[in-house]
Parts: C-alpha cells; structure tokens; sequence
C-alpha cells in the first residue's frame, strides 16, 4: 500500500469506515478518520481504538483496505 492509497481513503468525503488487512491475517478496523494518522513520511500509521489503546503499522506492510457502509 503506498502512502497516497492510505492518504486517499482517510480522506473520503463522506468517510467510508474501513478494515485494514496485513499478510499476517492481522486486521485493524477504521471506523471513523478520527482513529486514523498517517506520519507525515508515509512509512507508518497509528490506528487507534475506542478503548484508548493504538497500534502502528508498516503502511508498506498493508495488504488491503477493505470499505463497508458506515451503517454497518
């Protein structure tokens, strides 16, 4: 995934929650752009959760964005 596709789908208008999939089978759920920062290079981004928690990610390591409705 290069920085531009992340960029891109953090920057939908409407938002459009998303899962982010890794080769591990590791997935983070997006739901809101709130949860989502892309470091100025593009090399990571923090996925945080609603418990207060946060996981960073090799955005070179991500395998998919997969989108679903924000009703879902």
């Amino acid at each position: 995934m290069t920085a531009e596709q992340m960029k891109k789908a953090m920057d939908q208008a409407p938002f459009r929650p998303f899962t982010i999939h890794l080769p591990s089978g590791r997935t983070a759920a997006v739901p809101h752009r709130e949860f989502i920062s892309l470091h100025p290079n593009g090399r990571t981004v923090v996925i945080h959760d609603e418990d207060g928690g946060s996981r960073i990610f090799d955005t070179m390591l991500v395998t998919e964005l997969e989108f679903r409705d924000a009703a879902a």
